[in-house]
């Protein structure tokens, strides 16, 4: 209540940032519409929020809502090929374009026509948040360990989650 009360202050409440973090609250405490209605708030005034976009999808998702998760994941598919023709320099960006590329594949199974996309997401976003971007941006790391475990690559993703430990006992 504390956390949603402070959200929620006239004086910052519509600001994107605070909007999409009040959603992710919201949904946390399984108001699941509420924070739908919220980050479609965002998309309205803002239609390139890759924040806004991606927590859509996940709330939808863990909503039960499968075609709304899938329209708001299909927002990413661009950035598959934007990736070889940009560069991206916001850290928390580039992860969550990493995550919303693989639930958008994952949830419309475009992983066995298309091979080569989860090794694009691993060095086009992840890979490029620690060696271009932020070395320190530990939730790219988070992402790329929690890839690596759905790949069934365990080794790789415990040695990505001990750097995070290491690197941030405090915040695990």
């Amino acid at each position: 209540d504390a956390a949603l009360k402070t959200l929620s202050d006239p004086a910052v409440a519509q600001n994107p940032k605070i909007l999409t973090l009040r959603a992710r609250t919201l949904a946390d405490l399984s108001h699941h519409e509420e924070a739908i209605t919220l980050l479609q708030q965002v998309i309205d005034r803002d239609k390139s929020s890759i924040p806004a976009h991606y927590y859509l999808g996940q709330i939808n998702e863990a909503a039960g809502h499968i075609d709304a998760a899938r329209k708001a994941y299909a927002f990413f598919e661009p950035f598959i090929d934007r990736l070889f023709s940009e560069d991206f320099d916001n850290a928390e960006d580039l992860t969550l374009i990493g995550r919303g590329i693989d639930r958008w594949a994952t949830i419309n199974s475009e992983y066995k026509d298309r091979l080569p996309l989860h090794n694009l997401i691993m060095q086009k976003c992840f890979g490029q948040v620690y060696l271009r971007v932020d070395r320190d941006y530990y939730p790219a790391k988070i992402a790329a360990a929690q890839f690596n475990v759905a790949r069934d690559d365990d080794k790789t993703a415990v040695e990505l989650l001990k750097q995070v430990l290491e690197q941030n006992p405090a915040e695990i």
